[in-house]
């Protein structure tokens, strides 16, 4: 069957270059694209066709761990590939003496953080975009660790749409998106900042998730009723 995705996954990769592009560079010539384009809204929309396609992968997969290997070998190499990348264009870009830069301990905590999806633990690489206004060598790597955990979800979506039926599991994802939203501003001890950040972790983009799988649902008729 023909589709659009890798259309609509150009256009919104696009969208997130330019809007990054606007701000690490805070070049005047690029601020329009703050205007008019969003990388939320982009991320969002990763995420819900993230959801449609890795169901897809679910239903055609004949058990859970062959479904797990086939996410592990779709991420996991070129994920690798990323962070080792990144670590060399830090040994090349850094301030630092190449000897000073090899022998730092943060070097290495960036290669293990980031290889086993914390990457929160050290976003940087020592000498590395320190005067940018944005310090962290692949700000998109977050987003990794959420899709692992929507990985994992998908057997329960998939279970629950099944006995709830899509619309109604759906609509529960939004429930609990709406509930995590409310709650996290109200949590003593933590800023706006810490809130806006765990907003956009995982469950908080569970909803767009699920309306991706609920797409793929719909396809394969795929509620309480189906019997494939």
């Amino acid at each position: 069957m023909q589709n659009n995705f890798d259309a609509v996954r150009l256009a919104l990769a696009l969208t997130v270059v330019l809007c990054h592009l606007a701000v690490l560079s805070e070049l005047p010539a690029f601020q329009p694209f703050l205007a008019v384009l969003s990388a939320d809204f982009a991320v969002k929309g990763f995420f819900v066709i993230s959801g449609c396609l890795v169901t897809r992968s679910y239903l055609s997969s004949s058990s859970v761990l062959e479904y797990a290997q086939k996410r592990i070998r779709r991420i996991y190499p070129a994920y690798l590939g990323v962070i080792g990348l990144a670590w060399l264009i830090g040994l090349v870009a850094t301030t630092l003496p190449t000897a000073d830069f090899v022998r730092h301990p943060a070097a290495y905590r960036y290669l293990a953080a980031n290889a086993t999806f914390l990457n929160f633990l050290q976003p940087t690489l020592p000498g590395v975009f320190e005067r940018h206004p944005v310090s962290v060598l692949n700000g998109s790597l977050w987003t990794i660790k959420v899709e692992l955990c929507l990985y994992c979800c998908v057997p329960v979506l998939v279970w629950l749409f099944r006995r709830l039926g899509p619309y109604r599991t759906t609509a529960l994802a939004y429930a609990g998106a709406l509930a995590w939203s409310w709650l996290l501003p109200r949590v003593p001890g933590l800023s706006p900042k810490v809130v806006t950040e765990l907003a956009r972790q995982f469950p908080g983009i569970l909803h767009f998730f699920a309306l991706g799988a609920l797409f793929t649902a719909e396809e394969r008729r795929l509620g309480p009723c189906w019997a494939g």
